[in-house]
């Protein structure tokens, strides 16, 4: 006779369980996660199960507990040791009767692991078949488990990728770098001659192979014979899966006729699939008439664009957000939808021309005065626009207003071979304009602009976007201010300015009060240092710089004399540790983005750049050390006097900064 049971009865009979002990020797053995058959070890024919292809180990059952035992016979006077832990590779408990195991099933249940199956038969002979069955079950569970994590590794790892993609995307976009061009892998030219394709609302979509992977698939073009009377309704879909990448509904209103082109948010990611295009109307009434491709006249008429992972985030026009991985549009900046630079006009004399997918430039003729640029579509949900400019030649004033009755920056003067930005707070139904005045022939490039997207709460009814309160929006922020994050501080920030380091001879001899005006920190290295006529740099590496209950544990700059002026030159590159919360430069060169700060006689350049709170106190910290890490590293120099008189000049203009804040 031979039954597979339950272990749940056996609780009741044995509630307190007893001590289970193992032989020294075969601890380790017993523990190493390997099969094993634990069978009661007065079970006849127990020799039997030997070749099941698991080792086997005796239960013997004493008033005292349970004893373990991989060996066949009991060694006297062998040293036990109590398990204070379940064995996990036990396949299943073999005995002659339901309750000959219930001593060692109670203390298994005491563990809070489930207690392995129990098999009662006469012999372990008569257990064999029961057995099989017991591991064949095992063994698919097991499968299962491996499918599901393999499942879940590339689910995993396709996450990964686009995570990666994204984040390459988004320190383009901050970065103010323009996105590699457009690679088109398919193109096929509308046939003029035709009969176009007419789509009507409720007619099933058009299929399109267009032949080619998912992979980096960034825009779709479609060409219309003439206006559409309908909506229309297009999708990018994954032949294998199924899965929408991508959709767009776009109103009959924005579908005049001839190309349009549909752009997704970031080149599709993850696993190459086959392609395939989907468009159909939408609306009450109406029609959309496609063109039919010149060598497949069963065919639309489309392009498809690809651009490598994590070349570009944009925000595109018309785009259904719920089809993109289910979710609503991430808060995080994206370049403006192409449509909105090459939709950018010209009020006023001159011309405006696109050089490129991502800028145009304006020609403004000898004596123009004034002229207006007024930026093309942009898509909902924006909360604020950045929009770079270079003055290539010539010489003009610019301001970026918000149209109709909305705020406005102050005017700046623009010199040749320079950039700045232009940013702005934008409501729903705002447009961007550009206004420009000057006199002399002047050539401007207009970047693609960067959007802000407002803030995205999930309703019950849908997805709603919640814009955010623009009436009393600060307009001198910079324009990557609000959009870097917070600088990741240290864990333990002392509560009061630590004292300066190396203070010797008269330095040693301050109170209390001069602790709170010199910034400490634990050493300073120089670098490098460049000389030459009448100007001098220390590239400075200072490390645990603290002051005001602020610390930074690693900080490098430039500082330098050039004239009568004083210089301290930021950078933001991966050698360099990040000083500021908020990046406050707009120039670049070979080597990346920097800021420089320029003490003058009568000035100080770009200290309106710099934000409030933190980013002030680095700069005070660093103004207030300055004489002090001048005189460390060029103890023994000659020239010291002219960096050290520099040093004192930034520290008195520049050390009441903190102050001035709190005031």
């Amino acid at each position: 006779m031979m039954t597979a049971s339950s272990s749940a009865p056996f609780a009741a009979h044995h509630s307190v369980p007893l001590g289970v002990r193992v032989a020294r020797p075969d601890l380790a053995t017993l523990m190493d996660a390997q099969p094993v058959i634990l069978v009661d070890a007065r079970l006849p024919d127990a020799v039997a199960l030997h070749g099941a292809g698991a080792r086997l180990c005796r239960a013997v059952v004493s008033p005292a507990g349970v004893t373990l035992r991989l060996s066949h016979a009991a060694v006297p006077d062998q040293e036990t040791v109590t398990l204070d832990h379940a064995p996990s590779g036990v396949l299943a408990l073999v005995a002659q009767t339901p309750r000959s195991l219930a001593p060692l099933q109670a203390w298994w249940a005491a563990q809070g692991v489930p207690v392995p199956p129990l098999i009662v038969a006469e012999s372990g002979l008569a257990a064999l078949p029961a057995l099989l069955g017991l591991s064949l079950a095992q063994a698919t569970e097991a499968l299962l488990q491996v499918a599901a994590l393999e499942a879940q590794l590339v689910a995993l790892r396709s996450e990964g990728e686009e995570l990666r993609g994204a984040v390459a995307a988004l320190l383009t976009t901050l970065g103010g770098h323009p996105p590699p061009t457009l690679e088109m892998r398919l193109q096929t030219a509308p046939d003029p001659a035709a009969p176009a394709l007419l789509l009507q609302p409720g007619d099933p979509p058009i299929v399109v192979e267009p032949g080619l992977p998912t992979s980096g698939a960034s825009q779709l073009s479609l060409h219309l014979q003439r206006p559409a009377t309908a909506g229309l309704a297009a999708q990018l879909v994954a032949a294998e899966t199924g899965r929408v990448l991508a959709a767009w509904r776009v109103p009959a209103a924005a579908l005049p006729g001839g190309w349009i082109h549909l752009e997704t948010p970031e080149p599709l990611a993850g696993r190459a699939q086959t392609l395939l295009v989907l468009v159909a109307a939408e609306g009450a009434e109406g029609s959309v008439a496609l063109s039919r491709a010149a060598d497949a006249a069963a065919d639309p008429a489309l392009a498809v664009a690809v651009l490598p992972p994590g070349a570009r985030l944009v925000q595109p026009l018309h785009f259904d957000w719920e089809s993109w991985h289910g979710d609503a549009p991430p808060g995080i900046p994206r370049l403006a939808p192409a449509a909105a630079l090459a939709g950018a006009r010209l009020e006023g004399p001159g011309t405006l021309v696109a050089t490129s997918a991502r800028a145009s430039l304006a020609e403004l003729p000898e004596g123009w005065d004034q002229a207006r640029i007024v930026l093309g579509p942009l898509p909902e949900g924006i909360a604020a626009l950045r929009w770079d400019l270079e003055l290539e030649a010539g010489l003009l004033e610019a301001r970026l207003a918000v149209e109709p009755a909305g705020p406005m920056t102050e005017w700046r003067l623009l010199a040749p071979g320079e950039a700045r930005p232009f940013a702005l707070p934008i409501g729903p139904d705002g447009s961007a304009v550009l206004e420009l005045r000057g006199a002399d022939p002047a050539s401007l490039v207009l970047r693609q602009p960067v959007v802000f997207p407002a803030r995205m709460d999930r309703a019950e009814a849908g997805i709603v976007p919640v814009r955010l309160d623009l009436a009393d929006a600060p307009l001198r922020a910079p324009p990557l201010r609000a959009i870097e994050g917070t600088y990741p501080r240290e864990a333990a920030v002392p509560a009061e300015p630590r004292a300066p380091a190396l203070q010797t001879g008269a330095e040693a001899t301050g109170t209390d009060d001069d602790a709170e005006r010199v910034a400490g920190y634990t050493e300073v290295v120089l670098d490098a240092r460049q000389r030459g006529t009448d100007w001098e740099l220390l590239d400075l590496r200072v490390r645990d710089l603290a002051w005001r209950g602020e610390r930074w544990r690693e900080l490098k700059f430039k500082f330098g004399i050039a004239g009568s002026n004083a210089v301290l030159e930021f950078r933001r590159a991966p050698s360099w540790p990040r000083a500021f919360e908020t990046w406050p430069g707009t120039e670049s060169d070979a080597y990346g983005d920097k800021f420089v700060l320029v003490v003058e006689p009568e000035r100080v350049v770009g200290l309106d750049r710099i934000a409030l709170g933190r980013d002030t106190t680095l700069v005070a910290a660093i103004a207030v050390a300055m004489p002090r890490i001048v005189a460390e590293v060029l103890i023994e120099e000659e020239e010291a006097p002219a960096c050290a008189a520099a040093a004192t000049e930034i520290a008195a203009r520049l050390a009441g900064l903190a102050d001035a804040e709190a005031a």
